[in-house]
């Protein structure tokens, strides 16, 4: 699975947004309401990353790297 920049750039803008939407909610400590969930999420990505090549999983992490520096004070 070949992924260019911009893909990246906008799958990390999207999660950066909806963490946004969802705020800070006393109780609540993740994405999803429950473990149930945020299990089977985590396997259905690990399928997708499992097959990329070292160098797309580096893109990635930089642009989450880089989203989460310009977010960090809204993010603390």
């Amino acid at each position: 699975m070949e992924m260019t920049e911009n893909q990246i750039k906008s799958i990390v803008e999207e999660v950066m947004a909806k963490m946004q939407l969802s705020g800070s909610t006393s109780g609540m400590h993740g994405v999803f309401s429950d473990m149930d969930t945020a299990i089977a999420k985590a396997k259905e990505a690990q399928k997708i990353v499992r097959v990329m090549s070292m160098d797309q999983r580096e893109k990635i992490i930089s642009k989450m790297r880089e989203k989460i520096r310009e977010n960090a004070e809204t993010m603390a």
